[in-house]
């Protein structure tokens, strides 16, 4: 296969997928664009482009589902860290599936930050499309939050709970948070400890509720897990801000299969950004 090409099997399921789409068949379409996911994430020299297309339409199906927070985290996959400059595509898509699924969750400011950014990349072209219009509506049923106020100076942000010892095709626990936005900014160094205390807080306020969801068993030694080892990685400075707390089952805190989940997290997460 030639270097950068699309996988003929990639190419089939998302032929499929499509279809299935266009049949309404919104759970089977989801199914066949997560197995294209799990499929090339393995190898990981699938263009990023056809990949954004099939986050872009596996968060179509999960809008069509209402699970509004799990597009959310496509989404911000298929715009990344940097602002796309193309009118085409899946980016002007993204901006106007994230205005819908924000103002579906009740988060207005959030919904409205999308639009406006839905209508600098199209321009013109924006309100061509009468759904845009009704999306425009809706959103100005709910005026702007005052400058001064509290919640205008944070940020909702979805936080999503993935247990890496869970079948890989499990979708994880997505949380709904609220950010201070001096939080998202490319430059996190002037509130870096601010941030390190959040993240500390957090794991703490959802750690119980993982822990008893069912017995654990330690990631390393198999043996009945005593505690869980997390690893919040922060995404806050992308397009939209996200976070995701990776969590590994361990036999007991600060032991040895711990100490070694510590070292796998590293050598496995640290690359991320």
């Amino acid at each position: 296969m030639p270097k950068g090409a699309v996988p003929a099997s990639a190419a089939e399921l998302k032929k499929e997928a499509n279809a299935l789409y266009c049949k309404k068949r919104f759970n089977d379409a989801e199914k066949l664009y997560t197995q294209i996911i799990i499929q090339e994430g393995r190898v990981r020299t699938t263009p990023e482009e056809f990949m954004k297309t099939i986050w872009s339409n596996r968060a179509a199906c999960y809008i069509e589902l209402g699970e509004y927070d799990r597009a959310i985290m496509d989404l911000s996959l298929v715009l990344g860290k940097e602002r796309p400059t193309s009118t085409t595509g899946v980016y002007p898509k993204a901006y106007y599936r994230l205005a819908l699924c924000f103002l579906e969750l009740g988060y207005y400011e959030e919904s409205r930050r999308y639009f406006d950014d839905y209508v600098k990349l199209t321009g013109e072209n924006a309100f061509q499309d009468p759904v845009a219009k009704e999306l425009q509506d809706r959103i100005a049923k709910h005026p702007p939050t005052a400058k001064g106020d509290s919640e205008s100076k944070k940020r909702p942000v979805m936080y999503l709970i993935k247990v890496l010892t869970d079948d890989i095709n499990s979708a994880g626990i997505i949380k709904h948070e609220q950010v201070p936005a001096s939080f998202c900014v490319a430059n996190i160094n002037p509130v870096r400890e601010q941030l390190k205390e959040y993240l500390a807080t957090t794991i703490l306020k959802y750690n119980d509720e993982i822990f008893h969801m069912r017995p654990w068993r330690c990631w390393n030694c198999g043996q009945r897990a005593a505690s869980l080892s997390h690893t919040p990685t922060s995404y806050l400075s992308h397009i939209v801000p996200t976070i995701i707390s990776f969590i590994l089952p361990v036999c007991g805190k600060d032991g040895p299969c711990d100490k070694e989940a510590e070292k796998f997290m590293y050598e496995n997460l640290s690359g991320l950004t």
